[in-house]
């Protein structure tokens, strides 16, 4: 007899869970209409089939300019949640 599974649980015990940071993660993203027309225009541009190889050297080019241009230390200033902010 076959188990009866419901839609959205889990049915994997967590030892035999894989690790995200050996394995690497499948995550889904949702774009609106003129995000993935940019998309498909940078896929073309780049000469590139694949959504998912777009996204990632995008992601890779954008970390670049954003680390080469304010430097890791000055992003961690800027993101930090304790750091006073200019009431409006």
């Amino acid at each position: 007899m076959a188990l009866d599974k419901q839609p959205f649980r889990s049915y994997t015990l967590e030892e035999n869970k894989v690790d995200p940071l050996e394995k690497g993660k499948i995550f889904t993203v949702r774009m609106n209409p003129e995000e993935y027309r940019v998309l498909l225009k940078d896929m073309k541009d780049f000469n590139i089939g694949r959504e998912s190889t777009t996204l990632k050297l995008l992601a890779e080019i954008g970390r670049n300019v954003i680390h080469s241009t304010f430097g890791r230390s000055k992003i961690k200033w800027l993101m930090d949640p304790s750091r006073r902010k200019l009431e409006e």
